[in-house]
């Protein structure tokens, strides 16, 4: 159902009717309608992160086996991608532990590996004997130091009365110098470009309500692990979704 929420918004982004319109507020309301219910029956501590622990690892193993087996395809990879969502959503219920971030990691990279195989015609590899290591970050002691400046006296040199009176001199001079040219400097800037500059005055989500907040992070999570995949459609779906629960219609909707 909310994978046709999703479908009813695309349309409505290039085509708004009002048949449109009540069919996609249909789903919405069935959609909320459900999410109450799942939140119900959620309460209970048993069924809380075990329950999307559980059904994301069955995914997992599902596509992990096929990869390992030489069986991998644009299927393999979209489960890895979904995987990777599902391990992200658990984070609602507190830190992910070491395993499952381990586990997002691994689901985010092959996700990636096997779908840039496909797109270059070639087989994807199974395992991960061919995974990059990550590199640590370098320590201080591998920068090179940074040279101390030299201390300069602290005593006054005597004055020099002449130098001062060329000095006066030289600066008078290049006041009238630059009194003298004023019409020099208006060509400069007329014939220079001048920056454009844009501005947009900025949308009003105080009166957002913490559900709406919850589900404005939810579908930007999903827009930057779509980016992550390369996959601009659904990213900007999922953004325009962020901002429409923020109360935010964009100028095209």
């Amino acid at each position: 159902r909310y994978y046709a929420v999703q479908k009813g918004m695309e349309i409505l982004a290039q085509q708004s009717t009002p048949e449109t319109k009540t069919a996609v507020i249909g789903l919405l309301e069935k959609l909320e309608t459900d999410k109450k219910a799942l939140q119900d029956k959620l309460k209970d501590p048993e069924n809380q992160a075990p329950h999307v622990i559980n059904f994301a690892n069955k995914i997992f193993d599902k596509a992990n086996t096929d990869d390992r087996e030489g069986k991998a395809t644009a299927s393999t990879a979209l489960s890895f991608y979904a995987c990777s969502i599902f391990y992200e959503i658990l984070k609602q219920f507190g830190e992910l532990e070491e395993e499952i971030q381990e586990r997002q990691k691994y689901a985010k990279w092959k996700a990636t590996d096997i779908s840039s195989a496909i797109k270059s015609g070639k087989k994807p590899t199974p395992g991960s004997s061919h995974r990059p290591k990550e590199t640590p970050p370098p320590e201080l002691s591998a920068f090179p130091s940074i040279p101390e400046e030299k201390q300069e006296s602290t005593v006054p040199e005597p004055l020099d009365e002449k130098k001062i009176a060329t000095e006066e001199t030289d600066k008078q001079n290049d006041t009238e110098t630059t009194k003298d040219a004023p019409e020099d400097d208006e060509e400069e800037k007329e014939d220079g470009l001048l920056p454009l500059t844009y501005t947009m005055e900025p949308y009003d989500t105080m009166g957002a309500t913490p559900e709406a907040i919850d589900d404005a992070h939810k579908y930007a999570r999903y827009a930057v692990s779509a980016l992550q995949f390369e996959d601009g459609q659904n990213a900007v779906l999922n953004l325009t979704l962020a901002l429409n629960s923020l109360g935010v219609k964009l100028p095209s909707q």
